[in-house]
């Protein structure tokens, strides 16, 4: 049975824990198909790619991350680059760049703090996004309010976009 907003496994995914990151490092192609295994659920269409070659080297040449060793990457990249697919999604490289360096430097937050607190926070949020898809009854989507709900979350989206940005130029 399909989901009400088509939401299907994406409601189910929970992010990626460390445990579940490999403790070696990994080459590009093994990095590429890491992201392509755990991210997909994020994709509009099949052929879309959570994760490029170019996006990886554009991160490196940005300073996002550091380069890699001997073409490997390690665990802590690997988890600044999660970070960056999802915070790229509504800020921009340099927001994003702006807000490791207040976190890493002017608040003193470690990498490995850093993402044990993204989990922490993701996790939160998919639990309030499953139950606004619970909220979203056949009845509802049937009689026009899909127009509304769309514009809803939006604007939502939007307001909240701008409000992380207003925080971020806070933070300096």
């Amino acid at each position: 049975m399909k989901d009400k907003c088509g939401m299907g496994d994406l409601i189910k995914f929970e992010g990626i824990s460390s445990a579940e990151i490999p403790n070696i490092n990994l080459y590009m192609d093994q990095l590429l198909g890491l992201f392509d295994n755990y991210l997909e659920v994020f994709s509009r269409e099949s052929s879309e790619k959570p994760l490029t070659k170019t996006m990886v080297n554009n991160y490196v040449k940005a300073g996002l991350i550091e380069r890699p060793e001997k073409k490997k990457y390690n665990k802590s990249q690997i988890k600044k680059l999660i970070m960056i697919y999802h915070l790229k999604q509504v800020l921009s490289i340099q927001d994003i760049n702006k807000f490791f360096e207040l976190a890493n430097k002017k608040m003193q937050i470690e990498d490995e703090e850093l993402y044990d607190l993204f989990l922490k926070v993701e996790r939160n949020t998919y639990k309030n996004i499953i139950e606004l898809d619970k909220n979203i009854t056949k009845e509802k989507l049937d009689s026009c309010k899909p127009v509304e709900l769309f514009l809803n979350l939006s604007i939502e989206a939007s307001m909240k976009k701008n409000l992380a940005e207003k925080l971020l130029d806070s933070m300096e």
